[in-house]
């Protein structure tokens, strides 16, 4: 059975499709958060948060339309959601501004945690959407945001986001919130087909947890400790699964999802690792994918690969696929062009040298990677940041891999 577990990682700048806020008005007076905030924090949505504060939906599709949720089903042109105990269950099934947002009877006074965290509790229960944006609000254009992809892991279990409240800043046509008299406290911002439960959101001067940005450079912390930064595309390059900017390049990330077979796969912040106990593989596409790519005839897959160990496989095998396979055509990597010294390599990889190029007008997978067939015992490796581009100034066919 083939196990998809798209996640792509990549904090972006964008700005907002939210044009209009939430279509409600009531005086904004003071919560006494004194009497929920302690050394744990301040409960927004747990067994000890304030009964002012409740969950409420709103769709872009529905002219911003705003609905409170209860433990019926409250559904909306784009969203529905239902209060089970103190957790939100959500499901999103379209494009277009679809949100969630812990609501405030009157003004909560969050002054404390301007140097803190917004933290909760989040499960996927479908494959996460390329991005999400996480505010504080006082109803557009009050409102302090930042955008995280790649923080979701598609392993349909609980996790713990927690988001630095100094990286989150107003977008364009936005201004900051003022901390002392919040209505919104958070407010979620899901634009793609996404199915969630959330739970236990808090208020926090200090965590415990890894926080989904470093809090004072407000930069990706598992692209600077685990993989150089992956450089800017240009024009006429297109994105696969990429943690750079792309703004520029033709973005195929959603139509190659990240899929995998028989193999022990975890993908963490846009970094995949797979642990191989036999015959088994990764790629990027599903039976969906059908993308010509026959611009890209002379250029090179760019992929940035460590390995920990080549196992009985001896080499790492990578290719490209049209509509029908050609398992004949692969490129090999082994310890004398990629070591196996458990250090990042960005590796360029020539398109012609991993599918027929005639295949290249439709094509299916557009990387697949693993070992040679019946000898993958203990193959172990990670990659990141797969783009397909023009070859850069230091590729050499004969060294396709340079240290990072």
């Amino acid at each position: 059975m083939m196990k998809q577990i798209t996640v792509k990682s990549l904090i972006i700048s964008l700005t907002p499709m939210i044009i209009a806020g939430c279509n409600f008005e009531k005086n904004i007076d003071h919560i006494d958060v004194s009497k929920k905030s302690g050394s744990s924090g301040l409960a927004i949505l747990s067994a000890d948060a304030s009964s002012d504060i409740t969950p409420w939906i709103q769709s872009e599709k529905d002219s911003w339309k705003l609905s409170a949720v209860t433990a019926s089903q409250t559904s909306l042109a784009s969203i529905e959601a239902a209060l089970n105990g103190n957790t939100v269950d959500v499901q999103v099934s379209g494009t277009g501004s679809s949100i969630l947002m812990m609501q405030s009877a009157s003004g909560v006074d969050l002054s404390q945690y301007k140097s803190g965290y917004v933290e909760f509790k989040i499960r996927p229960k479908s494959t996460p959407p390329s991005a999400i944006t996480v505010s504080i609000d006082n109803e557009w254009p009050v409102r302090s945001s930042l955008v995280l992809s790649g923080k979701l892991t598609d392993d349909r279990n609980w996790q713990t986001l927690a988001v630095p409240i100094p990286c989150m800043k107003p977008f364009d046509g936005a201004k900051a919130v003022d901390m002392s008299q919040v209505k919104n406290p958070f407010h979620l911002d899901v634009k793609e087909a996404f199915n969630y439960e959330i739970s236990d959101i808090f208020y926090r001067e200090s965590t415990d947890q890894t926080p989904v940005v470093d809090p004072v450079t407000c930069g990706d912390i598992a692209a600077s400790n685990q993989v150089n930064n992956a450089p800017d595309l240009v024009s006429g390059d297109t994105a696969l699964f990429y943690s750079g900017d792309i703004t520029q390049a033709q973005d195929l990330r959603s139509a190659y999802p990240l899929n995998s077979f028989d193999v022990d796969i975890k993908n963490v912040n846009n970094i995949v690792t797979l642990a191989f106990n036999g015959n088994g593989g990764a790629f990027l596409g599903n039976d969906k994918s059908n993308r010509d790519l026959s611009a890209h005839s002379t250029d090179v897959v760019t992929v940035d690969m460590k390995v920990t160990s080549y196992g009985d496989s001896g080499s790492i095998q990578t290719r490209i696929d049209g509509q029908v396979l050609d398992g004949g055509t692969f490129f090999s990597l082994d310890n004398s062009s990629l070591p196996a010294d458990n250090k990042w390599y960005r590796c360029q990889i020539e398109v012609a040298s991993m599918i027929n190029t005639s295949s290249l007008s439709s094509v299916k997978k557009a990387f697949v990677v693993g070992g040679v067939w019946d000898q993958m015992n203990n193959l172990a490796f990670s990659f990141a940041n797969v783009a397909v581009t023009k070859p850069r100034k230091d590729y050499k066919a004969s060294e396709p891999c340079i240290a990072l």
